[in-house]
């Protein structure tokens, strides 16, 4: 497999060259461009008119440089009239471009026809307009001939006509009632779309609109993508690579589509057949026993079935064999070439970014909707008393924080590790630092003894959880608060008649937490009771006696206390799922439990 070039090296010579070695495998043989404003071939009459409407000629010198300028129009004519047979179509089309400008004519097709050439050999690249392809169609291609690549601009009305009100993604329709499908592979290039962001979705459109209209036009049939990608090589060059490769990733997906549907209705009949006598048993009894919410065994036996059903459905089915023969064709396609993805922060590019980080972590507003317990992986925001924010993961073993059907755990503490975020090339820095440190000094290099990177932690940056900067020992009783609040915010409001009815075992954990804050608060209470009236003493007393999360570190995360509500300045935001968050642990754990060697009194 080829290495991506850096996104600075890739040039339009890279992506010529691995253009033509695609072009090469797929054995396309031509590649179309279809414009309403393409077909003719320049004419130098038109040229020359045009040049006659320019005030300042001097001023198109730089671009109109195949010419000798001359101070009289007539001589420059002259030279253009001598010039002209002994230019080729493309530096023809430069030079109308350029006056096209001058006069302010539009000159976006031109510009495009002639950006176009620079990707493709001369000899495949045929710029063409709406009529001519049809006639293309009608009167030369046939079934079994070589395979041809079409781009077809979306808006056509230029040409008049039928054309009038025919789109691009009409042509397309039309190479598919004529049976060219299969060696036709046809694309919208189109400057209505004007980001890489609208280009699926606006196929999602048209496949809608025809189907609206009784006609067969699917994803599979054609690709969609602007024209803006011409100015950037790299991207260009992956849209063909893509186009190529989607009939293969429609036929995947629809396949699978099928199959999970199959799996799903039978996992549902499954599920309807759940008795009295398994729902006693099996959801409740066992979940109440180990103080599992009963929901996640429900889930438990869900995914049994349907993990069962799909690959039973594979063996029954031609899965196998239709789904490893696209896989065989795609990954040729695939592993031709490839583009560097580090700095397009644009979809579709970030969405295997996304499902990674998904797969990674648990979000907040999803572990704090459903007032899940604490976890061994669970990540905080701790604001201390100077309002700095600071991010922390917790560690623990996950039998020992586990809450019991009794609203009981074996942990009254935890431990809270340091986590911040870089961005990659900070990160090297860092390191390349520490070893600079260790060839300078002797130094031993421990960077990554004392420390965990999180792979996509956010968008640009990883995550690092640092066991040496300053770990924090902290009150589960206090920290459970984020437990009972939807929004993950360690606080709670007693007198909230509103409150969501929580799952048993975090229920019977509210039961103790409150009544010890409650407790607390009532110590507090007497012993402020005979101090003078003095309101900012008795606020600065209150929160010296007020008890805080952390009980060894060095910060201060006092509970504040209400006549009705008990808060700390806590959220939690995510959580790293298994198995990263046990990796984690097993990491911190190596660490604790690291040797320290004798001294090498020898060196010098």
């Amino acid at each position: 497999m080829s290495q991506p070039l850096p996104k600075t090296s890739y040039t339009i010579e890279n992506a010529k060259e691995h253009l033509a070695s695609l072009l090469h495998l797929m054995k396309i043989d031509k590649v179309y461009f279809v414009d309403d404003s393409l077909g003719d071939e320049p004419n130098v009459n038109e040229f020359i008119g045009l040049i006659r409407k320019i005030q300042d000629i001097d001023k198109l010198k730089d671009g109109l440089s195949f010419f000798e300028f001359k101070d009289d129009l007539d001589l420059f004519i002259d030279n253009i009239n001598d010039t002209w047979d002994n230019l080729t179509p493309d530096q023809r089309n430069k030079c109308f471009v350029v006056v096209y400008k001058a006069v302010g004519k539009d000159y976006t097709s031109l510009d495009v026809s002639s950006s176009l050439k620079t990707f493709f050999n001369e000899d495949i690249c045929v710029l063409c307009s709406p009529a001519q392809w049809e006639q293309y169609i009608l009167h030369t291609h046939h079934k079994g001939s070589n395979n041809i690549l079409v781009l077809f601009d979306q808006d056509l009305n230029k040409s008049g006509g039928v054309f009038v009100t025919k789109k691009g993604e009409d042509l397309i329709i039309d190479i598919k009632k004529g049976g060219y499908r299969s060696n036709i592979f046809p694309a919208l290039f189109t400057y209505t779309i004007t980001n890489i962001e609208e280009e699926l979705s606006q196929r999602v459109e048209i496949v809608e609109k025809f189907k609206k209209a009784g006609e067969a036009l699917s994803n599979e049939d054609f690709f969609v993508f602007t024209k803006d990608r011409l100015y950037k090589p790299d991207l260009f060059a992956d849209a063909i690579k893509k186009l190529f490769l989607n009939q293969y990733c429609e036929q995947v997906k629809d396949k699978t589509l099928n199959l999970a549907l199959e799996a799903f209705n039978k996992t549902i009949e499954e599920l309807k057949l759940l008795d009295t006598y398994s729902f006693d048993f099996a959801i409740l009894k066992s979940s109440l026993n180990e103080g599992i919410w009963e929901v996640e065994t429900l889930l438990r036996v869900i995914n049994i079935y349907l993990d069962n059903f799909i690959k039973v459905e594979m063996i029954k089915t031609d899965y196998l064999l239709s789904a490893n023969e696209a896989f065989e064709k795609a990954h040729a396609i695939s592993k031709s070439f490839n583009i560097s993805v580090e700095g397009i922060n644009t979809q579709p590019y970030q969405k295997p970014i996304e499902l990674r980080a998904k797969e990674i972590y648990e979000q907040g507003e999803i572990i704090n909707g459903l007032y899940k317990p604490l976890e061994n992986g669970d990540i905080f925001e701790l604001t201390d008393l100077g309002n700095k924010k600071s991010m922390y993961v917790l560690v623990a073993q996950e039998c020992d924080l586990m809450l019991r059907s009794t609203g009981e755990r074996k942990l009254q503490t935890a431990t809270l590790l340091y986590l911040s975020s870089k961005k990659i090339k900070d990160l090297v820095a860092d390191e390349s630092k520490s070893f600079k440190n260790y060839e300078t000094n002797g130094r031993p290099f421990t960077f990554w003894d004392t420390r965990y990177k999180l792979d996509h932690f956010e968008t640009t940056k990883v995550g690092i959880v640092n066991f040496t900067n300053s770990p924090l020992v902290v009150d589960l009783n206090f920290l459970d608060l984020v437990s009972f609040n939807h929004l993950g915010e360690a606080e709670i409001e007693l007198k909230n008649k509103n409150r969501i009815k929580l799952q048993a075992s975090l229920e019977a954990r509210e039961n103790i937490v409150i009544p010890k804050l409650i407790e607390k608060k009532k110590e507090i209470n007497v012993l402020l009771r005979g101090l003078p009236k003095n309101k900012d003493r008795y606020k600065a007393l209150n929160s010296k006696l007020s008890p805080d999360l952390v009980i060894i570190g060095d910060k201060k995360i006092p509970v504040a206390m209400g006549k009705s509500s008990f808060s700390l300045k806590v959220k939690r935001i995510k959580r790293l799922r298994q198995p990263y968050a046990r990796l984690l642990l097993e990491k911190y754990m190596e660490y604790l439990t690291r040797n320290a060697l004798l001294h090498d009194f020898a060196k010098k």
